[in-house]
């Protein structure tokens, strides 16, 4: 079925990027030719909610995406319909204490 990409990044709190492409030392890409249809898990940054206080922070998000709000990629999917198209996703960060 392909690829999964597990793991963390430690990051600076500061603005940048975080890129990730396909490629190996065993195998050669045709990028033209790549099917890059894939399905976004979780992507989160900072702990994962428990699911108290997921519940409790949900009131405070009402009308907003469903499920899991922190996590707003989690589930989706994203298909390549053409050949030779990659996907880009955007987030906005915003530290808060509660």
């Amino acid at each position: 079925p392909g690829c999964g990409i597990t793991g963390f990044v430690l990051v600076k709190k500061v603005p940048g990027h975080l890129w990730i492409s396909a490629s190996s030392s065993d195998h050669s890409f045709r990028g033209e030719s790549m099917n890059m249809t894939h399905v976004v898990n979780h992507f989160y940054f900072g702990h994962q909610l428990s699911d108290d206080r997921s519940r409790y922070l949900d009131k405070f998000h009402a009308g907003e995406k469903e499920g899991n709000w922190h996590d707003k990629l989690a589930g989706e999917v994203f298909r390549s319909r053409d050949a030779h198209i990659s996907h880009e996703h955007y987030l906005q960060t915003v530290l808060t204490t509660i």
